[in-house]
């Protein structure tokens, strides 16, 4: 059996090379914890120290960490999570067991599995075969990766709740979640459509992440029911999902789509209408500054270098490139 990180930092005071690999994978994942470090040197002491000292620095650090920023930091961020997931007040969620997903792009199926791994049934509709072919292909492909990995049981349980359906077939789904090109005139055309298919009671929502999604309701016979629920790329891996509760909105529906986010185990941020939304608003800002380097002289690629050096999980320039440069 292969031996843990903690296991094998355990054997440091014998200097084992299974240890120091143990530390520097450690530390790593850590990504700048620097609690991490500290309990790295703990198990240390305990090896080298008498027991009385060593217990007494352990306890000395412990204090110190408390007091410190990033333990602030990480309190606050537990209940900040925790309030930004609370229901509306006064509104009873409906129950969302089948979805349907309208557009089979790379962000189309990330949606698809981000709701068939949490166990709902989905209908994925795309606006001919040949792309609906190629898209439940690629979603295959990427749940034989999620079963490797042991992410999920087998290919096979999780394709069983992917149905590839023509848009007819939503007729039957609790909730629609729009994944098409960002172009206003194609939204809302697709809205008007969905409109007349769906149940009276069913929920549409567009996963946009500029377009003003009050425009996109207007297009609607009732856009009580529409609302925007913005994945981020890839929508499977990443947790954070943006419930944006549109002016006509009502309250039930943003508790649905509440209710949703947390069933599939996202970090939800609900938000008003705004040009770009939270994320990107915030994203801008971050993508401003990689711009300015390249405009002095720096390469894409050492820009990139240098953010993943310095532990951003990928360089911005990848980023470019994973979410396509129309919408950058």
């Amino acid at each position: 059996m292969r031996e843990s990180a903690s296991c094998a930092i355990s054997r440091l005071g014998r200097g084992d090379e299974a240890a120091v690999a143990g530390e520097a994978a450690a530390l790593k994942k850590a990504r700048g914890a620097v609690a991490v470090g500290e309990a790295i040197d703990a198990v240390k002491r305990a090896h080298t120290m008498p027991a009385g000292e060593a217990l007494a620095a352990e306890r000395e650090a412990s204090l110190r960490l408390r007091r410190g920023p990033q333990s602030r930091a990480l309190r606050h961020l537990f209940f900040a999570e925790r309030a930004a997931t609370r229901l509306p007040e006064d509104a009873e969620p409906v129950t969302i067991s089948i979805v349907g997903i309208v557009g089979g792009g790379r962000m189309g199926q990330g949606i698809v599995l981000a709701f068939a791994q949490s166990g709902l049934t989905v209908r994925l509709a795309e606006r001919d075969a040949d792309l609906l072919k190629a898209a439940i292909g690629a979603l295959s492909e990427a749940a034989d990766g999620l079963a490797v990995r042991g992410c999920i049981a087998s290919t096979a349980e999780l394709m069983a709740r992917i149905h590839p359906s023509s848009l007819e077939d939503v007729v039957d789904c609790d909730l629609v979640v729009e994944a098409i090109i960002e172009d206003m005139d194609a939204k809302k055309a697709l809205f008007t459509q969905l409109d007349g298919i769906i149940r009276e009671d069913a929920i549409l929502a567009t996963n946009t992440s500029y377009l003003a999604i009050d425009e996109i309701a207007a297009a609607t016979r009732v856009p009580a029911r529409v609302e925007g629920l913005h994945f981020f790329n890839p929508a499977n891996v990443m947790r954070l999902v943006e419930v944006i509760d549109a002016a006509a909105t009502s309250p039930q529906v943003l508790a649905s789509l509440v209710a949703l986010a947390k069933c599939i185990r996202k970090l939800l941020v609900v938000a008003k209408v705004g040009e770009s939304l939270i994320g990107n608003r915030v994203f801008a800002a971050y993508r401003q500054q990689v711009e300015f380097l390249i405009e002095e002289g720096a390469l894409p690629w050492e820009v990139d270098a240098a953010l993943e050096e310095f532990d951003f999980a990928m360089g911005m320039f990848k980023i470019y490139d994973l979410a396509g440069l129309d919408i950058a």
